[in-house]
């Protein structure tokens, strides 16, 4: 499975943010956790309207246990930003079709809010470390 790494600039790839990506819907459940431990946040990109469906609640808690991390999933090409760069040690990340992405928390305590693709986004998903 990769690890996902931080990127200065997107590649030439086409991201939802090129095409007035701005709406985030929450399917308002609880993210799995795909080891019993740890989340996995699938993102569904819907190129045609410009939205996003993400597969978890608003607020999304790692939990305390050894070499915490989060997976992310996504559909399409994206792009997140986390506010507080802190929690994974980057400050964006980009998300390739279809491919895994494991992020490690790299605080015991804190919370960061991300974007996709840089847009502004209403309500950002919220990742809070335990």
């Amino acid at each position: 499975m990769p690890v996902a790494e931080a990127t200065d600039t997107l590649s030439g790839i086409e991201t939802a943010s090129s095409r007035g990506f701005e709406t985030i819907t929450f399917c308002g459940k609880p993210a799995p956790k795909h080891d019993g431990y740890n989340l996995l946040i699938s993102i569904h990109v819907d190129s045609e309207h410009a939205t996003a469906f993400v597969h978890c609640q608003t607020v999304e808690n790692v939990g305390s246990h050894p070499k915490p991390h989060v997976r992310f999933l996504a559909d399409d090409n994206c792009h997140l930003h986390f506010v507080n760069q802190a929690v994974f040690g980057i400050s964006e990340v980009q998300l390739m079709k279809g491919q895994e992405a494991d992020l490690d928390v790299k605080v015991a305590q804190g919370e960061t809010e991300c974007s996709f693709d840089g847009g502004k986004t209403k309500n950002p998903p919220k990742i809070v470390v335990p």
